[in-house]
């Protein structure tokens, strides 16, 4: 299925980048300097990453792929009754993680997610720095958990705090797409 053909059926994650304000600095003792320790299964979120969950657009689904939701559990069927504040519904969880592996000054990061709703054949990713730098991650792709790697961001100096923010979108091989919420990690460099 083609990128606009998605698009065009409304299945194609948004993904706009949002980079929030810093979220408040931790000490430095707090902070690990070594890359985060990846899981020992895939469908896990590496340890000392900050981790946020990822709503299904249960909302925005129409036809076969409302039906699919509603016939899976991911979202209530026409006339379930839910709480009124409860409007957001579970797709996985995302993360991200701001190190740097040892060597001071250095800014790497590290981030993914997790879709507890099947494979993921489309991610529409946004990350963006304090430091002004920023890029997209969008690819085809076939699995439900998806560790972008070690990326450097650059040198900067020794002792200053540096963050990183994530958003962006997924699209799930039934047609559903999920919205990863702006989730930010720093770390003193």
């Amino acid at each position: 299925m083609s990128i606009g053909l998605l698009a065009t059926m409304g299945l194609l994650g948004t993904g706009h980048a949002a980079v929030a304000a810093d979220p408040a600095p931790q000490s430095a003792s707090s902070m690990s300097d070594a890359a985060p320790t990846l899981p020992a299964e895939a469908g896990s979120n590496p340890d000392g990453a900050v981790v946020a969950g990822a709503t299904l657009d249960c909302d925005k689904f129409r036809g076969a792929v409302a039906r699919y939701a509603q016939a899976h559990g991911y979202c209530p069927k026409p006339g379930d009754v839910t709480t009124q504040i409860v409007q957001t519904y579970n797709c996985g969880s995302s993360w991200i993680y701001v190190y740097n592996r040892g060597v001071r000054r250095n800014m790497n990061v590290s981030y993914g997610f997790n879709s507890t709703n099947g494979n993921v054949i489309y991610r529409n990713l946004a990350v963006g720095t304090s430091g002004g730098v920023g890029w997209n991650d969008s690819a085809w792709m076939n699995s439900a958990y998806y560790d972008s790697g070690n990326r450097f961001v650059g040198r900067y100096n020794v002792g200053q705090y540096q963050s990183a923010s994530m958003s962006g979108g997924i699209t799930l091989w039934w047609g559903g797409t999920c919205t990863i919420p702006t989730i930010s990690a720093g770390a003193y460099l």
